[in-house]
Formats: C-alpha cells, structure tokens, sequence
C-alpha cells in the first residue's frame, strides 16, 4: 500500500540518513551556488520552489535579493515570498538567476523545452541558470530505490533487469508517471536539452564533486546565455 509522504520528509528531512545527507548536500552547495552568482540587488526566480524553503534561505543570507517562486501546484509556507504560476510571467531579460532544484526529471518533454525557452527569456545577458538533478544511474540507484520502497510503502517501478542495466550505466525506459517517479530519468540526456539553449558553463556531480558520477548522487549545471 502507497504511504502519502510530505515534500518535507522526501527531502531534507528525509528519515534515510543517506538521502537525508545527499539532499542537504545538495541544498548546502545550491545556497552556496546562488549567493555567489547573484550580484547586489539581483532578481532570483526558483522554479518548481516546493514550500519555499530554498528562497526564504537566501532572503536571510542576501536580504538585497529581489526572489519569487514559480510553484503552481504546492502551498509556499515561507512568508515574505512572492510567487508566480509560470516563468513566462517574469518580464523579458529581467532575472539575474534561475534554479531549478530537482525538478527537471519530473517533466516531460514538452515541459522542459517550455521551461528552458521561458528561462532564456527571462534571463538578462549576464543571467545564469542553476539546475540540479538526481542521478538515476550508477551504483547509487539501488540504495535509492530501496529508501524510496521503504519510505513510500511500496514495490519500486523498475525491474531487476532494468536496475542491473542502470546500475552499470545502460538506459532504461522513462517512465510515464514522471510526477511520482524518476525511473529512466538521465542526467545525460539533459545535458544535451540544455545545450540547446545555454552554453553550460559547470557541470560536476554531488555529495563529493571530484568523484565520478556513477557513485554520486545529484547532478549540477550552470548554463549560461549565448552571445
């Protein structure tokens, strides 16, 4: 039977300690990632900003940062936090940054050419786009799987066969539900959609950067517009 878990407790307060400390990780060097390439008084947008948390962060770190969440779908619980249903309602070459954390592997094909269209729009020359995803591949998989079968209550969607071809690094089927599930999803397919629009300026892996992607856990791009 499916357990309703909170965005909350799939996160960073996840009660596996090693998504716990992947996704707080994560979020550490995203915060980090952010403050750095935000200029004084530049303008953040966070799209797909679940409760708000990542924002609110940054308005206590850099209270000069004009920010606003694109999140449709869920409650923003953070005060102080202006929010918008769609990228394309931020004003042309008006953002300095865009993340997007953890949300590109749970939209479709046609949504994510939609995102990456209205974020090249909506970034000013200088701006930089931030996206991090979960690696779906390597030998992390099956300890991801196994946390998310125990956390939700349920059989994971990938087979023995398709988790021993991911685990080596062979693509499997995406899955259809992509709301619910990440199976299939290739950080290295995206590359390849971003390139179609930004020039990527960094790409590394998380928990530890200078270790191959295939023991890490979330991939990182910073991709910025072309001349």
């Amino acid at each position: 039977m499916n357990k309703s878990v909170s965005y909350d407790r799939q996160t960073f307060n996840n009660p596996n300690p090693i998504a716990r400390f992947a996704h707080r990780s994560r979020y550490k060097a995203s915060l980090q990632l952010a403050e750095d390439l935000l200029p004084e008084n530049g303008y953040l947008a966070d799209f797909g900003a679940g409760d708000g948390r990542f924002l609110h962060q940054i308005g206590s770190r850099r209270p000069d940062v004009r920010k606003v969440a694109i999140e449709p779908y869920m409650e923003v619980v953070f005060p102080a936090i202006n929010r918008i249903s769609s990228i394309h309602d931020i004003p042309a070459n008006e953002a300095n940054l865009i993340v997007a954390l953890e949300v590109a592997e749970h939209l479709t094909d046609e949504e994510l050419s939609d995102f990456l269209t209205g974020a090249k729009q909506a970034l000013n020359p200088s701006g930089r786009l931030l996206i991090t995803v979960p690696i779906m591949y390597g030998l992390i998989l099956p300890v991801k799987e196994v946390s998310r079968m125990i956390l939700h209550r349920r059989f994971s969607d990938t087979s023995i066969g398709e988790m021993v071809a991911a685990t080596l690094g062979r693509p499997i089927p995406r899955t259809p539900s992509r709301n619910s599930s990440h199976k299939g999803f290739d950080f290295r397919w995206l590359e390849k959609q971003i390139q179609k629009y930004f020039a990527i300026e960094q790409q590394f892996c998380l928990p530890w950067p200078r270790a191959p992607w295939w023991i890490s856990s979330q991939a990182v791009f910073i991709g910025r517009k072309e001349n």
